[in-house]
């Protein structure tokens, strides 16, 4: 099983990495390569590109072995598992921007020299939000459900 490591800020557009595969070595066989076996430099390549021919060429195979690649079900599992990872992460960091966002609105709201009408600005956002924010148990089984709901779509 391969293993992605995103570089950059931006996973959608960052460099994925393989950490692992085949343990670091190709096989010592001459065995032709295992079709069923997941093809981590095309997984990158699909989850890094817009479109499957930016993908084809980043992995150096063609579009049509791209596409036989996404009609085999172990390879689509696959896929699909990393791309939740993606997702995951890019989630992760949404929460821990919102603490910097909310200390942001919080420093301005208190900022003595800051005009009014910014910090009346801030101190209106930190109220609504502080008065519609969801329980975190209905966040987490919004997050679950669509999770779940992303799964099924892919």
């Amino acid at each position: 099983m391969a293993c992605f490591c995103i570089l950059g800020n931006n996973p959608m557009h960052g460099v994925y990495q393989t950490l692992s595969k085949t343990a670091g070595r190709e096989s010592m066989t001459s065995k032709a390569k295992d079709p069923t076996v997941e093809d981590p430099e095309l997984i990158a390549a699909l989850l890094s590109s817009r479109t499957i021919r930016e993908a084809s060429v980043s992995a150096g195979v063609s579009e049509a072995t791209v596409y036989r690649r996404l009609r085999d079900g172990a390879f689509r599992k696959e896929l699909k598992e990393q791309r939740l990872r993606v997702y995951s992460h890019a989630l992760q960091r949404l929460q821990v921007a919102a603490e910097g966002a909310v200390d942001v609105l919080e420093d301005v709201m208190r900022d003595a020299r800051a005009p009014l009408s910014a910090r009346i600005k801030c101190a209106v956002h930190v109220l609504e939000r502080a008065d519609k924010g969801p329980q975190p148990e209905w966040v987490d089984r919004r997050l679950q459900t669509a999770t779940e709901s992303m799964l099924e779509d892919l």
